[in-house]
């Protein structure tokens, strides 16, 4: 990335247009509501410290998060827990989102975004049928690039790469205590090559699962239709390893205990619904194979 002409830095109130429909185009076939629910999220992240969020974005909110968890919580569950939390004064995102962004130099337009934090859809689950210090290890080890896009005119820059490296390696606390990434992309989108450059270690196509430290392993994400996986070690005692018994990839070295029930180890997570937008891609994915 030319430095002359784009720097990186964190997002600030007046992005949040630009970051959404960049988020947008990372995501096409996100709805309205996620969209709406992505707003919410950016205002907290760019509010004061100490801000309570309106009414309106915990009621928003918990119908997202309820539809991330696939049912596991309903919507009244998970907005108790967040007013409880901001009542409290609590981090309502649990430390999550880091959000930086491009910028162009010359005109101030954000022409480039990336979004950290836990991996959302499981994070909600698991903190709720795994042991506590399981649970933190995965909220605090393991980070998720839930977004990453670049507006057209600066593709093929290095702008994308320069993101991912900057948020990965970003000077936080937060940051500091991250073992492993994890992104998933659509086959289908065009961008395959670039993120399996930056994840060179992880087998193409493979869905992720860890080893507990009884080096049992637990299925984390299932990957349907032409959805894809990568991980990134960040931490030395990470290993990408082959797992002995059922033969697949597996992230070993993020959790300290072995799973609640080792003969049987599948870490607690629910396949979910299909949702419309995984529906219709995987409809036009069959009739391409069909010709």
């Amino acid at each position: 990335m030319d430095a002359s002409r784009y720097r990186i830095r964190l997002l600030q109130a007046p992005d949040i247009d630009a970051a959404l429909e960049l988020m947008a185009q990372a995501n096409p076939y996100q709805d309205a509501q996620g969209l709406a629910a992505n707003r919410r999220v950016l205002e907290m992240a760019t509010a004061p410290a100490g801000t309570r969020p309106a009414e309106e974005s915990l009621r928003e909110m918990s119908r997202e998060l309820a539809r991330l968890v696939g049912g596991a919580l309903t919507a009244d569950e998970v907005y108790r827990k967040l007013s409880e939390d901001a009542a409290a004064g609590g981090d309502l995102m649990m430390g999550a989102l880091l959000t930086l962004v491009a910028e162009e130099i010359a005109t101030g337009q954000v022409v480039g975004l990336v979004n950290a934090g836990p991996p959302a859809k499981w994070a909600h689950y698991a903190r709720t049928q795994l042991p506590a210090p399981m649970a933190q290890q995965m909220l605090e080890r393991v980070v998720e690039i839930s977004d990453i896009a670049v507006s057209p005119s600066a593709r093929r820059q290095g702008v994308g790469g320069e993101l991912l490296n900057a948020v990965l390696n970003h000077d936080s606390e937060r940051a500091r205590g991250w073992r492993v990434a994890m992104w998933f992309f659509h086959e289908n989108n065009g961008f395959g090559d670039f993120h399996r450059a930056m994840a060179p270690e992880w087998p193409v196509g493979r869905p992720i699962a860890f080893l507990d430290s009884a080096r049992q392993a637990a299925n984390f994400r299932e990957l349907t239709g032409d959805l894809r996986a990568c991980v990134a070690p960040l931490h030395q005692d990470i290993k990408i390893v082959t797992d002995p018994t059922a033969g697949i990839p597996a992230v070993k070295g993020v959790f300290d205990q072995p799973w609640p029930q080792v003969g049987a180890a599948h870490l607690p997570v629910r396949r979910t619904k299909l949702s419309k937008g995984e529906r219709k891609r995987g409809k036009k994915a069959r009739g391409r194979a069909r010709g």
